[in-house]
């Protein structure tokens, strides 16, 4: 919440609680009672209370009463004390990241196509040529299905 004092962070939240029913008449008691009771709540819980998204308001047709906001606030509480708990029980692992070993050969999908044009380095290299894994794959389909001359064609079309 923007507000910066404890007194105008609730009237910001009580404001973004009952915006979404203009159609109700709120009174002024009613909303100095709701005001004196967020007052006992923390700023995180006024948060979570007045989020648009996923707050009291979302949760009811009709204006929330005293009896919703607290109701609200004690799921809120339950949820946060059972993830705690959680978080004590299961504590989240230290993790390292490994680096992997350096790979002998470089990756080459279809090693038939490899095999077939190893007298021609320069064609199977995708820098030089502009190749990506589709034209691969129709290249290594046309050398199976065509021949080579037919998967030459492909991986290199000037020729």
């Amino acid at each position: 919440m923007i507000g910066s004092n404890r007194k105008a962070r609730i009237s910001e939240a009580v404001g973004l609680i009952y915006t979404g029913y203009p159609q109700a008449k709120l009174t002024k008691d009613f909303l100095n009672i709701i005001r004196m009771a967020l007052s006992h709540f923390s700023d995180s819980e006024l948060e979570a209370l007045a989020d648009l998204r996923t707050g009291v308001a979302t949760k009811h047709a009709f204006p929330p009463g005293l009896a919703d906001i607290t109701a609200f606030i004690s799921e809120l509480r339950e949820k946060r004390a059972a993830h705690q708990e959680s978080l004590r029980r299961y504590p989240p692992r230290e993790t390292e990241i490994k680096k992997l070993p350096p790979m002998r050969e470089p990756f080459r999908p279809f090693p038939k196509l490899w095999e077939a044009f190893a007298d021609e380095p320069d064609l199977l290299d995708p820098q030089k040529n502009n190749l990506n894994f589709n034209i691969l794959f129709d290249a290594s389909k046309a050398l199976a299905t065509r021949g080579k001359d037919a998967a030459r064609t492909i991986l290199d079309p000037r020729r």
